[in-house]
């Protein structure tokens, strides 16, 4: 299983470098930075969640930078992004910003139809979770969110998380700072909603008490 989630989490690296880059120049940088990150190449053996999820947001973000939206292209991101919060339901964040702006810009019933049907497998898992385990979401959520810790002291917990992600792994939160503040130079409004998704997802962290 190791290395099944060690290769994918490569294969997504290098099809997303080599997908996005401009140059080869580029497409060697942007591999460096992967392997860069500890966090990354950590996570990319603990087990096969997050290599999926790394795998559904790369398909996710194809689609969204490079095409026209359709019929076909709305349907297969809202399948995407419905696969990858079945798979990690706080993955919705990151998701979220860029599928409302997909649906406003294209504000008809029909889209709002595609989107539900996208989510159709998401939406049965969690009709089946409710009649079997009578609850929407894991026992692992419960656990982790529900301490009774005050959200002021979680919040400081996520504060001193992140500084201990730059100490101990000094490239991950520049990578990412640099990812945000890129998609706001290059005034791309798909690359600033895929920006606030990341940017919901670092204030979500901070809010749970990092981890």
């Amino acid at each position: 299983f190791m290395a099944v989630a060690l290769g994918t989490s490569l294969v997504v690296a290098v099809l997303f470098v080599y997908r996005m880059a401009l140059s080869r120049t580029q497409a060697i940088m942007g591999i460096l930075l992967f392997l860069c990150s500890r966090a990354f190449m950590d996570y990319a053996t603990s087990g096969l969640e997050n290599p999926l999820t790394n795998l559904l947001l790369l398909a996710f973000i194809l689609v969204f930078v490079q095409t026209q939206w359709g019929t076909r292209e709305v349907l297969l991101l809202s399948l995407i992004a419905g696969l990858g919060v079945l798979n990690r339901m706080d993955s919705l964040l990151l998701y979220a910003p860029a599928l409302a702006y997909m649906v406003l810009s294209q504000f008809r019933l029909r889209t709002f139809a595609l989107v539900l049907l996208g989510f159709m497998p998401f939406i049965l898992w969690e009709i089946f979770s409710l009649v079997y385990y009578g609850a929407l979401v894991p026992n692992t959520a419960f656990a982790k969110l529900g301490t009774g810790i005050p959200p002021s002291a979680l919040a400081a917990q996520g504060f001193f998380y992140f500084l201990h992600t730059l100490v101990r792994d000094p490239a991950t939160l520049p990578i990412i700072g640099l990812g945000l503040v890129s998609a706001f130079f290059l005034r791309s409004s798909k690359m600033i909603m895929l920006a606030l998704g990341m940017a919901l997802y670092m204030l979500y962290i901070i809010k749970i008490g990092g981890d």
